[in-house]
């Protein structure tokens, strides 16, 4: 019994060739799911266009792999900050900061493309939709940010909590959206969570349905001020690559980053959001003025960008540095943590 069949093409090599004994280029599934497990083998024809010939080789599997490890190290990311969780975490949507509202509302925006495209059977876009938000949006930006509060912070503290709150979310939607493309992977962390953070889930992961999120979480003015920080951020980078490329600079947590600009609305969003957190710095000025030293952005070239190493102390526990000559051995916000943790 079945709703619909979905026909694909020829089933081809790296060059363009038909799989044949004479050429000596059939790759067995039985191959595939030796070498990589049966995962990578679902992965690769979730992300083949089926309405035209479908290449494979192992070239083409060990980039897949890649894809894979990114996803599995996102799903262990939530798993492993989420432990001990109690539901008395949670923080309600309007007392969240405006980086949680914001992946909120990405969270939304792409369980709605995913749910689409999988309505449509277009599989290799719902594949790359994922594996965008898993890279872009969550492993290199809020993971990235928010490693300082879920490490750094008291347990107890609301950014760390807000924090887990999302991870809450992104992993009960990642878990929906990758069952049907790697069932044994959301299944093996399904079980996880539902051992040690959740025990009142469903027996398996694949008897959940998709999520009707609310509508609450849409956030278009964030959206619009995020980018604005986007910008920064972007001129930002342009900036400090300058200073890797001279080796003077290691690290942002050593900086403090001056930023110029005649438009009033990056000042504004640096308002409502932190931008030194953002950035991961340690402190950021908006000056009046700009010098030879300031870099322009050749994108924007309304914004210019000073980046200057502070002399100072450098906490050894969260490694922010502080223009102060501190004598004790860490920053206030990790004296208060450590104090309350004994």
């Amino acid at each position: 019994p079945y709703k619909s069949v979905l026909t694909h093409g020829f089933v081809i090599d790296d060059k363009g060739r038909k799989m044949s004994k004479s050429l000596g280029n059939i790759i067995l599934p039985s191959d595939i799911i030796k070498k990589y497990g049966a995962d990578i083998l679902r992965m690769w024809v979730a992300s083949s266009n089926f309405t035209e010939d479908l290449k494979i080789s192992f070239e083409s599997l060990n980039r897949l792999s890649d894809s894979y490890r990114k996803i599995r190290n996102t799903l262990r990311f939530v798993l492993g900050n989420m432990k001990d969780w109690d539901p008395s975490e949670k923080i309600s949507h309007e007392d969240l900061p405006e980086l949680e509202k914001y992946i909120r509302h990405r969270l939304y925006k792409t369980n709605n493309e995913v749910q689409k495209n999988y309505n449509e059977f277009n599989f290799h876009k719902t594949f790359q939709i994922i594996l965008s938000f898993c890279s872009q949006d969550l492993s290199a930006f809020f993971f990235d940010i928010r490693k300082d509060s879920l490490y750094c912070d008291s347990i107890n503290s609301s950014s760390r909590r807000s924090c887990r709150t999302l991870l809450k979310d992104i992993f009960q939607c990642l878990i929906t959206w990758l069952a049907p493309i790697i069932p044994f992977t959301t299944e093996e962390a399904f079980q996880s969570w539902k051992s040690e953070i959740n025990k009142t889930e469903k027996i398996s992961c694949h008897l959940l349905k998709f999520l009707n999120l609310p509508k609450i979480w849409i956030e278009k003015t964030i959206e619009n001020d995020w980018e604005k920080v986007f910008q920064i951020r972007d001129a930002f980078s342009y900036s400090m690559e300058k200073h890797r490329q001279k080796k003077d600079i290691k690290s942002g947590l050593e900086v403090k980053v001056y930023i110029f600009s005649k438009d009033e609305s990056y000042k504004k969003v640096s308002k409502k959001i932190d931008l030194a957190e953002t950035l991961i710095v340690s402190e950021i000025e908006f000056v009046e003025k700009k010098d030879k030293d300031f870099d322009v952005f050749p994108e924007n070239e309304k914004i210019s960008i000073k980046v200057g190493k502070i002399k100072g102390f450098k906490c050894p526990r969260c490694w922010k540095t502080f223009s102060s000559n501190k004598t004790k051995e860490t920053c206030d916000r990790c004296d208060e943590v450590i104090n309350e943790s004994n």
